[in-house]
């Protein structure tokens, strides 16, 4: 009766540390996706800093995506083209020099078609361009991208590349990036207005 009992304990208690890893879990990435928000948030009270506020919102993805490389891509109204406003990684420095045609690529088609692209093999996208990744002898090989847009407005894109650990982006991952990029293009539109 007593083996029973104990029997019956153990398997209540491991079904409680599940429970309870669940629920840390569950806490870490709340107080994960709080932080980066107030973060964003935070960078209001800057806003006519537009540089500094595209780096430092580079690193607020880079953070919500343990990931290789990143940027964010601007739309040039002139060119119709998109310019790396800010970039982490490798060859930060200097895919910089280089632009992507809107609508090209899946940055392009991301920021031209304001919408959210979540790509774990590139190899098997007919919209993924190499001729960056040939370029700066680099690989790409997972990529989520996500629109900066404002009151439909078209704005750019940001890309996270290569998660660490898996090439899947789940989707807390891409719904905290889409709450960053949707205060990013806030930022980016009220930071315009008040230089202009």
């Amino acid at each position: 009766m007593a083996k029973k009992k104990t029997s019956r304990t153990r398997k209540v208690l491991q079904g409680k540390e599940k429970d309870f890893k669940t629920l840390s879990e569950a806490h870490g990435r709340l107080s994960k996706r709080y932080k980066l928000i107030h973060g964003m948030a935070n960078l209001f009270l800057n806003s006519l800093d537009l540089e500094r506020n595209v780096e430092t919102a580079m690193d607020f993805f880079m953070e919500a995506i343990d990931a290789e490389a990143g940027s964010i891509l601007l739309i040039d109204e002139e060119k119709q083209d998109l310019y790396f406003g800010a970039a982490r990684g490798p060859k930060e420095e200097e895919i910089k020099s280089f632009r992507v045609a809107l609508g090209k690529g899946i940055a392009g088609a991301c920021a031209k078609d304001k919408e959210t692209i979540s790509v774990s093999d590139v190899k098997k996208d007919a919209r993924f361009s190499r001729e960056i990744d040939e370029a700066l002898g680099f690989e790409t090989r997972s990529i989520l991208a996500v629109p900066l847009a404002f009151k439909n407005t078209p704005l750019g894109a940001v890309e996270v590349i290569n998660k660490q650990g898996s090439d899947v982006f789940t989707s807390d991952e891409i719904a905290l990036c889409q709450d960053i990029a949707r205060l990013l293009a806030a930022l980016l539109v009220i930071g315009d207005r008040l230089r202009g």
